[in-house]
C-alpha cells in the first residue's frame, strides 16, 4: 500500500510540457502511483473545462478510479465519474466592485462564472489579442459589458503587461477586502483572486476528507505561489522550478523542470520511501520533555538522550523559549559524555549556544525603538477601560551583548509580576520550580536597558483580550516575529528570529541538512521548526495549526514521549 494515498498535481510548469500535454514518462509513473493504490487529483488554478479533460486522460491511461479534480484554484471541485460538483463563488456585488476598480486602474479583468463556464468561455474587460496566449485554444472570450446580470464568479483574473501595476494594485485590493476573498500568484503579472478561505489546500482538504485520507497521507507538487495552500495541507511537499523563494523554503524536495519532473517525483519521493538518517535531534522543554505538567525529566528520557548522543553520536538540542541560564540547566542535565553534540536554543531562537565551547553562535536583541515600541502597546492596552481582565508583561534582558563571551548575565523584568506568578502556579504547578535558574527580577520602567530585550511575553486571563492585542501587534508584524507558548499568550521576538530559524543556523554550522533532523514540540512557537523537516513530531493534543506543520502526530501524552519518538524514528526499535 502507498504511503501517500492522495496526490495534489499542478498543471502549468508541473505536469504539463511547454506544448501543454502529459509526457509519457508522467502516464507511466502515474500508473504506478495508482497501481499502489494512490489517487492522483490535478489541483489547478484552471477553469474545470481545462482541468477535466486532463483528469479524464490521466483515468483512461491509468485504468484507475481517480475521482476528483480540483479548478479554480479550489472554487470547483467535481467528481468527474458521478458529475456531482462542489462550486463556491465571489459574490456578484464583489465582482462589481473589481470591475470598477480594474476600469479605474486600467488593468484587465477576466471573470470565470457560470454562464460563462458552461459555455467553454471567460468573460473579459478587454479584448487583447494577445490575451488568447493564456486561454489557448477552444476558449471564447466574452465582452465583460454592463449588462451582464450575474457576475457571481469561480474565480477573477486581473492582469497587467506591467508589474508594477500589478502589485500596487494586490496591496490595495487585500487591504479593502481582507476578509473576504483569497488572493495568490501563479504568473507576476497576474492577480488570482477567489471567495475566502478557497484556495488549492481548500479544495485538496475537502477531497481528502472525502476519500478519508489523513494529512499525512498526502503529498503535493507545484511551481508557484498559487500551490503555497496545497503546501499547508501536504506531509510531503515537492517544488518545481520556480521563482517563489518561499515555496522553496516549504518544500521538502526541490526540482528542476522537466517534461517528465512528476514522474521523477513519484519514482523518488512518492513511491520510494528512503530511509533518511536523522543527525540532529531538536526537542521542545514545556509540554514536550516536561510533559503533563511533570516537574522533572523521566528517567528513560534522560537515558534515551545519553544513548542518542554518547552511543549513535547524534546531536541533541534544547530548543526553548526560556532564558539561557534554564535552558543550559537542563542541557547539562543529561550529563553525557560527549558534550560536544550538545546545544542549546533558547529564547525562542534569540540565542543559539555551543554547549561544550561554552560560547554563542548566534544572538540577537531588538533596538531599542522597537522594545519602546511593543511597551507603549501595552501600556495603551492596560490602561483601556474596555480590558476584560487581568494582562501581564514579562521582558528577558541580556546584559551583556558581546556574543563571544563564556558567562551572561540575563534578567527577567515584569509588569504585574504577581499576577504572572499567579498564572503559572495555577495553571502550570511546578513550572517556576522546575529549572528556574535564580535571576534578579524587577519591574518593566525607564531604568531598564531597551538597547538589551530579546523577547516580551504578554499574558492574559481573557481571551478575548488577548485577540484584540493580537490584532493591533499583527498591523506592524513585519517588525517583530510573533508566537506563542500557550493560547493566553503572546511572544514577541526580534526580525527574522524563530526556533526555526535558530535550528536552521545550527544547521549550518554544523553542516547538517535540515531534512536529516527531528524536531519536536507541542506549541506554536514551535511551528517554524517542526515544518522545516519532514520528521518532525507533535501529539494529538497540540492545535490544529501545529499537527499541520508537523510530519508525524504521535498518539500517547506521557512524559516518555520524547524517549518513544527517538527510540522509534532514531533507533528504529
Amino acid at each position: 500500500m502507498v504511503k501517500y494515498k492522495l496526490l495534489a498535481i499542478d498543471l502549468d510548469g508541473t505536469l504539463l510540457s511547454k506544448s501543454k500535454h502529459i509526457s509519457k514518462s508522467n502516464f507511466q509513473s502515474l500508473k504506478a502511483y495508482t497501481d499502489c493504490g494512490g489517487t492522483p487529483v490535478i489541483t489547478t488554478g484552471r477553469s474545470i473545462v481545462s482541468a477535466e479533460k486532463y483528469a479524464d486522460a490521466i483515468v483512461r491511461y491509468t485504468n484507475s478510479k481517480a475521482e476528483y479534480v480540483v479548478a479554480f484554484n479550489g472554487a470547483y471541485i467535481k467528481n468527474i465519474n458521478t458529475g456531482v460538483s462542489h462550486e463556491f463563488k465571489i459574490s456578484h456585488e464583489i465582482v462589481s466592485e473589481l470591475k470598477k476598480f480594474v476600469k479605474q486602474n486600467k488593468l484587465v479583468l477576466w471573470a470565470y462564472t457560470k454562464y460563462a463556464t458552461d459555455h467553454r468561455a471567460v468573460y473579459v474587460t478587454k479584448s487583447f489579442a494577445n490575451l488568447v496566449v493564456w486561454f489557448g485554444k477552444g476558449i471564447n472570450l466574452l465582452k465583460l459589458n454592463d449588462d451582464v446580470t450575474d457576475l457571481a464568479s469561480y474565480k477573477i483574473n486581473i492582469m497587467s503587461f506591467h508589474k508594477g501595476k500589478i502589485s500596487t494594485a494586490l496591496a490595495a485590493l487585500q487591504a479593502k477586502y481582507q476578509d473576504q476573498l483569497t488572493f495568490s500568484h501563479s504568473h507576476p503579472r497576474l492577480i488570482e483572486i477567489n471567495a475566502k478561505g478557497i484556495d488549492k489546500g481548500f479544495g485538496i482538504k475537502f477531497v481528502a476528507d472525502k476519500l478519508h485520507i489523513g494529512q499525512q497521507e498526502i503529498a503535493a507538487i507545484g511551481d508557484s505561489n498559487n500551490d503555497l495552500p496545497s503546501f499547508a495541507v501536504a506531509n510531503l511537499k515537492i517544488a518545481v522550478k520556480t521563482r517563489s523563494n518561499l515555496l522553496k523554503e516549504k518544500a521538502d524536495y526541490y526540482l528542476g523542470y522537466k517534461r517528465h519532473v512528476v514522474a521523477e517525483a513519484i519514482d523518488k519521493y512518492v513511491l520510494a520511501d528512503p530511509k533518511v538518517e536523522i543527525k540532529l535531534v531538536a526537542s521542545d522543554l514545556d509540554g514536550t520533555l516536561l510533559k503533563n505538567g511533570s516537574k522533572a525529566i523521566d528517567d528513560d528520557v534522560k537515558n534515551t538522550i545519553r544513548e542518542l548522543v554518547d552511543k549513535y553520536h547524534k546531536v541533541f538540542v534544547v530548543c526553548t523559549g526560556r532564558s539561557i541560564d534554564d535552558t543550559l540547566m537542563v542541557a547539562n542535565y543529561f550529563q553525557v559524555q560527549n558534550n560536544a553534540n550538545i546545544f542549546a536554543i533558547s529564547v525562542n531562537g534569540g540565542c543559539v549556544y555551543d554547549v561544550a565551547k561554552k560560547r554563542y553562535l548566534f544572538e540577537k536583541v531588538m533596538s531599542a525603538s522597537l522594545a519602546k515600541q511593543i511597551i507603549d502597546i501595552f501600556n495603551q492596552f492596560q490602561h483601556d477601560k474596555t480590558r476584560q481582565q487581568q494582562i501581564a508583561m514579562e521582558a528577558f534582558v541580556d546584559y551583556d551583548n558581546d556574543s563571544l563571551i563564556q558567562h551572561k548575565k540575563q534578567n527577567h523584568y515584569f509588569i504585574n509580576k504577581e499576577y504572572i506568578y499567579h498564572y503559572y502556579t495555577s495553571a502550570h504547578p511546578g513550572m517556576l520550580k522546575n529549572f528556574w535558574a535564580p535571576r534578579e527580577h524587577q519591574l518593566i520602567d525607564d531604568n531598564m536597558p531597551l538597547n538589551r530585550v530579546m523577547k516580551f511575553i504578554m499574558h492574559f486571563e481573557s481571551l478575548e483580550d488577548r485577540a484584540r492585542v493580537l490584532a493591533i501587534l499583527e498591523r506592524n508584524k513585519y517588525d517583530y516575529e510573533i508566537s506563542s507558548s500557550s493560547e493566553h499568550n503572546i511572544e514577541i521576538m526580534p526580525p527574522n528570529v524563530s526556533k526555526g530559524k535558530a535550528l536552521e543556523r545550527l544547521c549550518n554550522y554544523l553542516n547538517i541538512d535540515i531534512k536529516e533532523t527531528m524536531p519536536i514540540g507541542d506549541e506554536k512557537n514551535d511551528i517554524s521548526m517542526l515544518s522545516l523537516s519532514p520528521h518532525s513530531i507533535t501529539f494529538k493534543s497540540s492545535s490544529e495549526s501545529v499537527r499541520k506543520a508537523a510530519g508525524h502526530v504521535l498518539d500517547e501524552e506521557t512524559s516518555t514521549i520524547v524517549a518513544k519518538a527517538i527510540k522509534n524514528y532514531v533507533f528504529n526499535r
